[in-house]
């Protein structure tokens, strides 16, 4: 695949996987949504080698993919309960 989409990073731990691939140049382009992106998760990002090739989106992921957002694969890693 070409562009991911990660729902909910938290501490930005599976989000590692997808900067490395990004790195490896297996990967175009990431995306990532959380309500409240935590300081681990930009630390994650900041690991990237080309920066413009990620997207840290703050929000409800519904929001996001109301809005057009099309991408190959998504990990929902989010809690979508009704807060």
């Amino acid at each position: 695949f070409r562009t991911a989409l990660e729902i909910g990073s938290f501490l930005g731990t599976s989000g590692t996987a997808f900067v490395e691939a990004v790195n490896a140049g297996r990967l175009e382009h990431a995306t990532f949504c959380d309500l409240e992106p935590r300081e681990n998760l930009r630390r994650v990002l900041a690991t990237c080698r080309d920066p413009t090739r990620l997207t840290l989106q703050p929000g409800r992921s519904i929001d996001l993919l109301a809005r057009g957002a099309r991408f190959d694969f998504v990990f929902v890693d989010g809690d979508h309960g009704l807060a």
